[in-house]
Protein backbone atom coordinates (compact mmCIF):
# COMPACT_ATOMS: atom_id res chain seq x y z
CA UNK A 1 0.00 0.00 0.00
CA UNK A 2 2.85 2.39 0.79
CA UNK A 3 3.82 2.40 -2.92
CA UNK A 4 0.44 4.00 -3.68
CA UNK A 5 0.97 6.86 -1.21
CA UNK A 6 1.96 9.89 -3.21
CA UNK A 7 4.24 12.70 -1.99
CA UNK A 8 2.54 15.93 -0.98
CA UNK A 9 4.90 17.99 -3.15
CA UNK A 10 4.76 16.66 -6.69
CA UNK A 11 3.93 17.77 -10.21
CA UNK A 12 0.29 18.65 -10.72
CA UNK A 13 -2.36 21.23 -9.87
CA UNK A 14 -5.08 21.12 -7.22
CA UNK A 15 -7.71 23.56 -6.05
CA UNK A 16 -7.21 24.60 -2.43
CA UNK A 17 -9.51 26.69 -0.23
CA UNK A 18 -7.65 26.46 3.06
CA UNK A 19 -5.18 29.34 2.44
CA UNK A 20 -8.09 31.74 1.86
CA UNK A 21 -10.10 30.46 4.81
CA UNK A 22 -7.05 30.79 7.06
CA UNK A 23 -6.58 34.42 6.10
CA UNK A 24 -10.31 35.02 6.69
CA UNK A 25 -9.96 33.59 10.20
CA UNK A 26 -7.12 35.95 11.10
CA UNK A 27 -8.94 38.86 9.45
CA UNK A 28 -11.89 38.24 11.76
CA UNK A 29 -9.54 37.94 14.73
CA UNK A 30 -8.28 41.42 13.91
CA UNK A 31 -11.86 42.68 13.68
CA UNK A 32 -12.65 41.12 17.05
CA UNK A 33 -9.64 42.80 18.66
CA UNK A 34 -10.60 46.18 17.16
CA UNK A 35 -14.21 45.87 18.31
CA UNK A 36 -13.14 44.71 21.77
CA UNK A 37 -10.80 47.67 22.12
CA UNK A 38 -13.66 49.99 21.19
CA UNK A 39 -15.93 48.24 23.69
CA UNK A 40 -13.54 48.54 26.63
CA UNK A 41 -13.00 52.25 25.98
CA UNK A 42 -16.74 52.85 25.72
CA UNK A 43 -17.39 50.93 28.94
CA UNK A 44 -14.84 53.03 30.83
CA UNK A 45 -16.36 56.24 29.47
CA UNK A 46 -19.86 55.16 30.45
CA UNK A 47 -18.77 54.13 33.93
CA UNK A 48 -17.50 57.68 34.46
CA UNK A 49 -20.51 59.36 32.88
CA UNK A 50 -22.98 57.22 34.82
CA UNK A 51 -21.15 57.14 38.16
CA UNK A 52 -24.05 59.02 39.78
CA UNK A 53 -26.30 56.00 39.12
CA UNK A 54 -26.12 53.08 41.54
CA UNK A 55 -25.66 49.45 40.55
CA UNK A 56 -27.29 47.34 39.19
CA UNK A 57 -29.10 50.08 37.23
CA UNK A 58 -25.78 51.48 35.99
CA UNK A 59 -24.63 48.08 34.75
CA UNK A 60 -27.94 47.62 32.95
CA UNK A 61 -27.55 50.99 31.23
CA UNK A 62 -23.99 50.21 30.20
CA UNK A 63 -25.15 46.87 28.80
CA UNK A 64 -27.82 48.57 26.69
CA UNK A 65 -25.49 51.29 25.44
CA UNK A 66 -22.75 48.81 24.50
CA UNK A 67 -25.07 46.16 23.07
CA UNK A 68 -24.27 46.88 19.42
CA UNK A 69 -20.49 46.76 19.80
CA UNK A 70 -20.79 43.63 21.97
CA UNK A 71 -22.73 42.01 19.14
CA UNK A 72 -20.01 43.03 16.70
CA UNK A 73 -17.43 41.34 18.95
CA UNK A 74 -19.58 38.23 19.01
CA UNK A 75 -20.00 38.22 15.24
CA UNK A 76 -16.25 38.49 14.66
CA UNK A 77 -15.43 35.80 17.21
CA UNK A 78 -17.95 33.35 15.73
CA UNK A 79 -16.78 34.12 12.19
CA UNK A 80 -13.17 33.51 13.18
CA UNK A 81 -14.06 30.18 14.74
CA UNK A 82 -16.02 29.02 11.71
CA UNK A 83 -13.18 29.94 9.38
CA UNK A 84 -10.68 28.07 11.59
CA UNK A 85 -12.76 24.91 11.23
CA UNK A 86 -13.22 25.51 7.50
CA UNK A 87 -9.44 25.85 7.20
CA UNK A 88 -8.80 22.56 8.95
CA UNK A 89 -11.43 20.66 7.00
CA UNK A 90 -10.34 22.13 3.66
CA UNK A 91 -6.69 21.37 4.40
CA UNK A 92 -7.37 17.80 5.50
CA UNK A 93 -9.39 17.17 2.32
CA UNK A 94 -6.71 18.80 0.20
CA UNK A 95 -3.94 16.81 1.88
CA UNK A 96 -5.83 13.56 1.49
CA UNK A 97 -6.49 14.10 -2.21
CA UNK A 98 -2.84 14.96 -2.92
CA UNK A 99 -1.44 12.02 -0.96
CA UNK A 100 -4.02 9.34 -1.82
CA UNK A 101 -5.43 10.48 -5.14
CA UNK A 102 -8.83 12.04 -5.68
CA UNK A 103 -10.70 8.87 -6.69
CA UNK A 104 -9.58 6.84 -3.65
CA UNK A 105 -10.10 9.74 -1.27
CA UNK A 106 -13.62 10.50 -2.46
CA UNK A 107 -14.63 6.87 -2.36
CA UNK A 108 -13.26 6.07 1.09
CA UNK A 109 -12.63 9.17 3.19
CA UNK A 110 -14.48 12.25 1.99
CA UNK A 111 -17.69 11.56 3.97
CA UNK A 112 -15.97 10.49 7.18
CA UNK A 113 -16.13 12.70 10.30
CA UNK A 114 -13.27 15.14 10.79
CA UNK A 115 -11.43 13.38 13.64
CA UNK A 116 -11.86 9.95 12.06
CA UNK A 117 -10.66 11.38 8.76
CA UNK A 118 -7.53 12.83 10.36
CA UNK A 119 -6.77 9.54 12.12
CA UNK A 120 -7.23 7.54 8.91
CA UNK A 121 -5.04 9.89 6.86
CA UNK A 122 -2.26 9.72 9.44
CA UNK A 123 -2.53 5.93 9.62
CA UNK A 124 -2.53 5.59 5.83
CA UNK A 125 0.12 8.15 4.94
CA UNK A 126 2.49 7.71 7.89
CA UNK A 127 1.72 4.18 9.14
CA UNK A 128 0.95 5.63 12.57
CA UNK A 129 -2.13 4.88 14.60
CA UNK A 130 -3.08 7.66 16.97
CA UNK A 131 -5.22 7.24 20.10
CA UNK A 132 -8.35 9.24 20.87
CA UNK A 133 -6.43 11.37 23.37
CA UNK A 134 -3.88 12.47 20.77
CA UNK A 135 -3.40 16.25 20.63
CA UNK A 136 -4.63 16.61 17.05
CA UNK A 137 -7.75 14.57 17.78
CA UNK A 138 -8.62 16.28 21.06
CA UNK A 139 -8.14 19.81 19.78
CA UNK A 140 -9.89 19.13 16.48
CA UNK A 141 -12.83 17.61 18.33
CA UNK A 142 -13.07 20.63 20.65
CA UNK A 143 -12.98 23.07 17.73
CA UNK A 144 -15.62 21.22 15.75
CA UNK A 145 -17.88 20.60 18.75
CA UNK A 146 -17.97 24.36 19.31
CA UNK A 147 -18.49 24.90 15.60
CA UNK A 148 -21.49 22.57 15.73
CA UNK A 149 -22.99 24.64 18.54
CA UNK A 150 -22.76 27.70 16.31
CA UNK A 151 -24.20 26.15 13.16
CA UNK A 152 -26.84 23.99 14.90
CA UNK A 153 -28.20 26.38 17.56
CA UNK A 154 -30.83 25.14 19.98
CA UNK A 155 -33.55 27.30 21.51
CA UNK A 156 -34.27 27.20 25.23
CA UNK A 157 -37.09 28.57 27.32
CA UNK A 158 -35.89 31.37 29.60
CA UNK A 159 -36.96 31.56 33.23
CA UNK A 160 -35.66 33.04 36.46
CA UNK A 161 -33.49 30.00 37.17
CA UNK A 162 -31.52 30.01 33.91
CA UNK A 163 -31.63 33.67 32.89
CA UNK A 164 -28.01 34.42 33.80
CA UNK A 165 -26.73 31.17 32.27
CA UNK A 166 -28.33 32.01 28.93
CA UNK A 167 -27.17 35.63 28.83
CA UNK A 168 -24.52 36.37 26.23
CA UNK A 169 -20.96 36.12 27.48
CA UNK A 170 -19.06 39.34 27.75
CA UNK A 171 -16.52 39.45 24.88
CA UNK A 172 -13.65 39.29 27.39
CA UNK A 173 -14.85 35.78 28.26
CA UNK A 174 -14.97 34.50 24.67
CA UNK A 175 -12.46 31.61 24.30
CA UNK A 176 -11.06 33.21 21.13
CA UNK A 177 -7.38 32.75 21.86
CA UNK A 178 -7.76 29.26 23.31
CA UNK A 179 -9.34 27.99 20.10
CA UNK A 180 -6.87 29.93 17.97
CA UNK A 181 -4.02 28.30 19.87
CA UNK A 182 -5.65 24.89 19.36
CA UNK A 183 -5.85 25.57 15.63
CA UNK A 184 -2.20 26.59 15.40
CA UNK A 185 -1.10 23.53 17.36
CA UNK A 186 -3.06 21.26 14.99
CA UNK A 187 -1.32 22.80 11.97
CA UNK A 188 2.05 22.52 13.70
CA UNK A 189 1.48 18.84 14.43
CA UNK A 190 0.67 18.18 10.79
CA UNK A 191 3.83 20.04 9.80
CA UNK A 192 5.90 17.86 12.15
CA UNK A 193 4.47 14.80 10.42
CA UNK A 194 5.14 16.22 6.95
CA UNK A 195 7.66 19.10 6.71
CA UNK A 196 6.97 19.35 2.96
CA UNK A 197 3.74 21.19 3.83
CA UNK A 198 4.31 24.81 2.82
CA UNK A 199 3.17 26.12 6.19
CA UNK A 200 4.20 29.75 5.74
CA UNK A 201 2.45 29.95 2.37
CA UNK A 202 -0.62 27.81 3.00
CA UNK A 203 -1.45 29.29 6.40
CA UNK A 204 -0.78 33.00 6.09
CA UNK A 205 -2.20 35.24 8.79
CA UNK A 206 -2.81 38.34 6.71
CA UNK A 207 -4.14 39.25 3.29
CA UNK A 208 -1.60 40.58 0.85
CA UNK A 209 -2.37 44.07 -0.38
CA UNK A 210 -3.12 44.27 -4.08
CA UNK A 211 -0.42 46.90 -4.60
CA UNK A 212 2.35 44.78 -3.04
Amino acid sequence: MSNDILPYVRNGSWSAQHPFYCQCAYFNLKKYEEHYSTLTKLEETLKTELKHIADPERDDLIYVKTYQIRQMCHESAVSMHLFLCMTIEAFVNHYGVRRLGEAFYKQNLERVGITEKIALIIATCFQKTIPKDNLIILKSRALFDKRNQFVHPKSKEINQNNLMNLANLHPKDFPVYRFLNDFEEIIEEFYKLDPTILKEIEFKKTFKNLDE
